[in-house]
């Protein structure tokens, strides 16, 4: 994922190039764990990955050209929680999928975040 640049909100509330993030498709019930690992222009809101998308839009074919790639935009609202504070948290190198999704499910579960439904729940707390 991508963290927006400039003054904003999502980096005022302490998130940076590192941070673990949840990300969860309610239209196809796809949760997917991920790290924010560049940082983008103040004017945007930040972006996701090819694969990040593809894999919150249940996709499993990768794109053979740049029209395909815009496609993979989702058009329904997705909730991103982001970790702050999280780049460290038991870090495992090098940074893969299957390190990162750990990393991920640790931390959820020593917050009490242990099923889809704890995420479904925590982002009705917070308005979607």
């Amino acid at each position: 994922m991508v963290l927006p640049g400039g003054n904003n909100p999502v980096r005022n509330y302490g998130a940076r190039v590192g941070d673990l993030v949840v990300a969860y498709n309610p239209a196809n019930d796809s949760l997917v764990y991920a790290i924010i690992n560049d940082q983008g222009p103040a004017h945007n809101l930040g972006e996701g990955s090819v694969l990040l998308n593809m894999t919150l839009l249940g996709l499993t074919e990768f794109p053979k050209n740049r029209k395909a790639t815009y496609k993979l935009v989702p058009r329904n609202d997705i909730i991103i929680a982001i970790i702050p504070q999280s780049a460290n948290y038991n870090r495992i190198r090098p940074y893969t999928a299957a390190n990162i999704h750990k990393r991920v499910r640790d931390w959820l579960a020593e917050v009490g975040i242990r099923t889809k439904d704890d995420f479904r729940l925590l982002g009705d707390r917070v308005g979607n």
